[in-house]
């Protein structure tokens, strides 16, 4: 059998939160690395620091940051309203542009209903991270 690499994966502006230290990014295979890319990101931890898988060896965040990996990116609790919506209680402007094609993001009043999407906002002064735009 042959293996169906993720090569080219970016990972920008997204909110990665945990309870225990479980991975959040694993990465199997050196092919996997090809044109990879992970930064301006949040990390929490309720746990304690934030831990990937980098070919098979536990990394922390700081392990992490010195592979070349999430060099802009901070460990920060989001402070969400709740663990239904989501929502930091703040702006969280750590994120970087990502251009015209992915400046959407989901109004801090959307809500979800079958049948309809869900209320946008456009990114407004410095890119957010999350997917609720302020």
């Amino acid at each position: 059998a042959r293996n169906a690499y993720s090569t080219g994966t970016k990972i920008k502006n997204n909110i990665f939160y945990t309870v225990n230290q479980i991975f959040n990014i694993t990465i199997e295979d050196t092919e996997d690395l090809v044109g990879f890319e992970s930064d301006y990101n949040i990390f929490w931890c309720e746990a304690g620091t934030p831990m990937f898988n980098y070919l098979g060896t536990p990394k922390t965040f700081a392990q992490w940051q010195a592979l070349g990996y999430d060099t802009h990116s901070r460990i920060i609790n989001p402070n969400f309203n709740n663990l239904t919506d989501f929502v930091p209680a703040a702006r969280l402007d750590y994120g970087t542009n990502l251009g015209t094609t992915w400046q959407a993001g989901l109004s801090t009043s959307a809500v979800w209903t079958v049948g309809s999407a869900p209320a946008t906002t456009n990114q407004n002064g410095t890119w957010q991270v999350g997917a609720r735009v302020y």
